[in-house]
């Protein structure tokens, strides 16, 4: 049965938290569509600074939403990814608020204010790869709050200095930051808190790893070449358990449709105890789509 569920939906409430954290008897599909929203504009705007969004955790309370995304940097992405903040930024700021009853009508007045931030898109990419590089602009990994565990215990194992700090005051500075605010805050009628935090680990997120072998299908490097340098980074890292890669279609231009995996380690999706990672992406190659899955199964976090 755990082969045939999302092994990360399985999981919520026993191994995993759910990323979007709010409740409402009356409004549930306007809070639905507010979170995908919020998620879609955050995802895009990552991909335009070839920064590899993670997990972005969504808490969403009366006239208040905080939204924490896990930014990883990546060598590079496809072009597709950072062509489409141009097309899907604008239809996001067009929209109308998805949740008109949680509109705070003191907080809406003056709350855009554009005088450090130019019109085109291009500025904004600019302004968040400069500001990424910022000591400044990333939170403490503590305001997680058991979001992920798994994270924690595997920087703190190998690498301690592997997550950005910041001050919690620190965040209202700089010129990107209040213009994405106000730019949610604007659309959404409710006031955003926006706290990122950034891991320089890609296989602390699956996510990461699918969007790594896309681009790697897709720059034209052989698939078993992308399978044995991931498992062998895999192998270096103690918090890993597992690690299980998953390519199907016309690979390296095969006249017939096959299905590649490599697995390293010990992947149990039939244990609902295990964390388990996963991950989907899709390469746009000139001999169609080719999908990949990606599952990344961590060592418990030990009690003392």
């Amino acid at each position: 049965m755990g082969h045939k569920v999302h092994p990360v939906g399985i999981r919520l409430g026993h191994a995993k938290t759910h990323d979007g954290q709010w409740h409402s008897k009356y409004h549930y599909t306007d809070l639905v569509m507010y979170e995908q929203r919020v998620r879609a504009y955050i995802q895009n705007l990552c991909r335009s600074a070839k920064v590899s969004p993670g997990r972005v955790v969504v808490r969403v309370a009366p006239k208040h939403c905080v939204v924490q995304p896990i930014f990883t940097e990546v060598p590079a992405l496809p072009e597709r990814s950072r062509s489409n903040v141009v097309q899907n930024t604008p239809s996001f700021h067009s929209q109308a608020p998805a949740v008109p009853h949680l509109h705070d009508t003191t907080y809406s007045q003056g709350v855009y204010d554009p005088v450090h931030v130019k019109k085109s898109s291009r500025s904004l990419t600019t302004l968040l790869a400069l500001w990424m590089k910022s000591p400044t602009f990333f939170q403490s990994p503590e305001a997680l709050a058991g979001h992920f565990e798994y994270t924690e215990r595997g920087v703190q194992k190998n690498k301690p200095g592997n997550l950005g700090t910041l001050p919690h005051n620190a965040l209202a500075s700089g010129p990107f930051l209040r213009y994405v605010r106000s730019r949610l805050s604007s659309v959404s009628g409710t006031s955003i808190d926006l706290r990122p935090i950034r891991t320089l680990d890609p296989y602390e997120s699956a996510q990461v790893v699918a969007d790594s072998v896309a681009h790697a299908i897709e720059s034209g490097v052989p698939f078993k070449q992308i399978f044995r340098g991931l498992l062998d980074e895999a192998r270096r890292r103690s918090y890993v358990r597992g690690l299980r890669i998953r390519c199907s279609g016309r690979l390296q231009g095969a006249e017939i449709a096959r299905i590649e995996s490599r697995k390293e380690g010990q992947t149990p999706l039939h244990v609902f105890s295990r964390k388990v990672d996963f991950a989907v992406g899709e390469a746009y190659t000139t001999y169609g789509i080719i999908g990949v899955k990606v599952w990344i199964c961590y060592h418990a976090l030990r009690k003392k």
